[in-house]
């Protein structure tokens, strides 16, 4: 940072950003000490650290820090001059003094004078037990390092110094960016009116041969001849000199265009530089963690790190602290064995976790590997049919990475005692949401008594990516490049069908395919020519060709979001301005297969044929029911689907609430008990939703008192039944008052 950078800080501002940057070295080279001998060059990289320290502590007149750090800086000292030998717990020691510089690092100015009276004591305690290491006096034992709670996971803000760096306020690098991208589609701008430009000059040129051509076939039987008029020669000038200065004129826009996207190419890219840092300044924080908690635990655990220069959004690396350190966590306390049961299976005593970072396909990775004990799939199983999410013959036909997708629900833990580290339930829920959030997928790969991998992919950035433009219903939409499979042309004889479903056959597996245009509500027309432009898209579990009107190009579009007032728009994630200045909307992949997914279990899609506009599908009704008791779910579900409605079932009332909000149903039927929402809080939800309170909601409940169904009047709901009536038509015959017949 140069001295201009430095003008606008406080000396207390520059003295609390250098102590975030000394801490970090300090951080790294005590670590460094405890798996190998030190070197002298890294010991006085220690001791320069502590009395860079003192001297900034000097500066800002804090006698307290200066003394800390003196007291430090003379332990390294001892130790290169060989007075004292370093010891495992006087790393633990240090470290807690390094923890304390972070705490000063991340105080702001305003509070720093309350910070440092109200931990003078803890400074002064530190300064003498480092005098006593110095002076080769006997301290108290390895100190238990502090365990961090899963609730308040935080984020090392801090840099490894590799470059210069000036901190910017997030408005301001916003703006930036935002203005770099204006300037980069007002280029285009610029582009497109240069080709108007070579448009029109081709335009004169042939006006130019027409009016050769008519002065040609002029005849001197008119008053005047051609060559002897004088407007001729003032036409000829005119020609001549419009021919040239609209050259000279093109040729000079050419090349302000080309200047321009040269310029704004490159300060796109700069300011989009800005926000990607490298994946090192996350993983700096997970080598002290690992060893605190390994520490804890009585493990021994060795952590390697690979890639740390891949570089990421700055926005996603952030979102990424909490995932990355609960996965962690979780290799160190369930994955890892301790020693003793590693060497009595045939293992080393100390364990290994890798972590790896890489861009790959365009997009970010993650590995996170350890050499544990592997996730028991069986022994999941049962925990999932003991807390009642699934049944057992369900989960026998599912494959392992569904099962698996059961570690990512909210409160599911399959440890049965609660520890400082982990078993509340809580941090795999926050891993799928984080990911899901930065538009990202995990797996989860494991072998029983080997080893367990979680993978993370995500996009590189958020800001600007590649993008296939399609026409779909006469519009254009985008697709993030990284989210599609395959571009296909195939013959129409091609698509085959099945129990009403189309699909075709590619690489050996049987693909469905859909219109894209039906899908987002567009009207349904027939195909002109006997072949399909084919998109395929997929998420973790379905793949399937949407049928699209014709590819028009990929290009990389700037990312921006959509206003908050709009609330969620259906399968659309953001948009964006494409080269001529029109706007594009930008499809949420995911959300896509899901609902295209829900539409073929539910048959409301049409065949793709020439005759495609002829009929009208049937539309069926469809409801939703929410209990928690599997059977009734089941006998409900019976009873309305043989007097032919679709129905969808939710397993308790969030899980209901969450449906009703992201999909489309004629009508709602809830249970009363049930976990995580009641179903008067649903009703009520539901009720005094805007879009949603026209939806008949009706009650079915156990609960036969007066009490119970005023309280169910009084949430808004449209029919209470008691579960008696499952035995006669009194609730189908409900079902009819409040929404007609199944089939319209």
């Amino acid at each position: 940072m140069s001295g201009g950078d430095l003008k606008n800080f406080s000396m207390l501002g520059l003295f609390l950003m250098e102590a975030e940057s000394q801490a970090q070295a300090l951080n790294d080279g005590l670590l460094k000490l405890e798996k190998a001998p030190a070197g002298k060059g890294d010991l006085e990289s220690l001791m320069r650290a502590a009395h860079s320290l003192k001297g900034g502590a000097r500066i800002i007149q804090s006698d307290v820090i200066v003394k800390f750090a003196h007291a430090m800086e003379d332990y390294f000292a001892a130790v290169i001059n060989g007075s004292i030998v370093i010891m495992p717990e006087h790393v633990d020691h240090l470290l807690v003094g390094v923890d304390m510089i972070k705490k000063i690092s991340q105080t702001k100015e305003a509070d720093f004078a309350e910070f440092i009276a109200g931990h003078a004591d803890n400074f002064t305690a530190l300064s003498g037990i480092y005098a006593d290491l110095t002076a080769g006096k006997t301290v108290a034992g390895r100190v238990r390092a502090e365990i961090v709670s899963e609730e308040s996971i935080g984020v090392d803000k801090s840099t490894d110094g590799a470059a210069q760096v000036v901190k910017v306020a997030e408005t301001k690098m916003k703006k930036l960016l935002e203005l770099a991208g204006e300037s980069f589609v007002n280029v285009k701008k610029v582009q497109a009116l240069e080709r108007e430009i070579h448009y029109l000059k081709k335009i004169c040129g042939q006006a130019g041969e027409i009016i050769g051509k008519l002065r040609e076939s002029f005849t001197p039987h008119g008053e005047m001849e051609w060559e002897n008029g004088e407007w001729n020669e003032e036409l000829k000038s005119l020609q001549e000199d419009h021919s040239i200065r609209m050259t000279e004129f093109s040729r000079d826009i050419s090349e302000l265009s080309r200047k321009l996207e040269s310029f704004s190419e490159d300060l796109y890219n700069e300011v989009v530089s800005c926000k990607i840092m490298p994946f090192q300044d996350l993983a700096r924080i997970f080598p002290r963690m690992v060893r605190d908690l390994a520490l804890n635990l009585g493990k021994q655990i060795e952590l390697e790190i690979s890639g740390g220069n891949t570089g990421l959004d700055r926005d996603i690396l952030e979102k990424l602290e909490a995932p990355l350190t609960h996965l962690l966590r979780n290799a160190v306390d369930h994955g890892l064995e301790s020693p003793a049961e590693r060497l009595k299976a045939g293992k080393p005593a100390i364990g290994t976790i890798r972590v790896s970072a890489f861009h790959w396909a365009g997009m970010f990775n993650i590995t996170i590997t350890d050499d544990g004990r592997g996730i028991d799939v069986e022994a999941l199983r049962e925990c999932i049919v003991e807390k009642k999410l699934a049944t057992r013959e369900m989960l026998q036909n599912m494959p392992e990475r569904e099962i698996f997708d059961f570690l990512f629900l909210p409160g599911f833990t399959t440890r049965s005692e609660v520890s400082e580290i982990s078993g509340r339930g809580i941090g795999l829920d926050v891993v799928m949401t984080m990911i899901q959030e930065v538009k990202g997928q995990i797996e989860v790969e494991t072998r029983l008594g080997e080893y367990t991998m979680f993978r993370l992919q995500m996009p590189v950035s958020l800001s600007v990516i590649q993008a296939l433009i399609a026409e779909i219903g006469g519009e254009i939409y985008a697709f993030p490049s990284t989210r599609i499979d395959r571009l296909l042309s195939i013959p129409t004889d091609q698509l085959l069908t099945l129990e009403n479903h189309q699909y075709f056959q590619y690489e050996g597996a049987n693909i469905g395919v859909v219109s894209a245009a039906e899908v987002f509500g567009y009207p349904d027309r027939p195909l002109e020519t006997n072949e399909v432009q084919l998109l395929l898209v997929s998420d973790r579990y379905n793949q399937y060709a949407l049928v699209i009107d014709r590819f028009v190009r990929e290009e990389k579009i700037v990312v921006r979001p959509l206003d908050e007032r709009l609330g969620k728009v259906f399968c659309i994630s953001a948009a964006s301005i494409l080269d001529d200045g029109s706007p594009i909307l930008i499809v949420e992949v995911d959300d896509l297969v899901r609902s295209i997914d829900n539409h073929v279990k539910n048959d409301t899609l049409h065949r793709i044929n020439r005759d495609i506009g002829d009929s009208a599908p049937v539309i069926r009704k469809k409801i939703l029911v929410i209990d928690d008791s599997i059977t009734v779910r089941e006998l409900e579900k019976q009873i309305l689907e043989s007097h032919g409605y679709l129905v969808e079932v939710a397993v308790n009332g969030m899980d209901g609430w969450n449906a009703v909000r992201n999909s489309e149903y004629d009508m709602v039927i809830t249970d009363i008990d049930m976990p995580r929402m009641n179903g008067f809080e649903l009703v009520e939800k539901i009720k005094g939703t805007g879009r949603l309170k026209n939806i008949p909601v009706m009650i079915v409940s156990y609960k036969d008192r007066e009490e119970d169904k005023v309280r169910g009047a009084e949430a808004g709901a449209d029919f209470y039944l008691t579960k008696s009536s499952f035995h006669d038509n009194t609730m189908i015959d409900a079902v009819y008052k409040l929404i007609g017949e199944a089939v319209t």
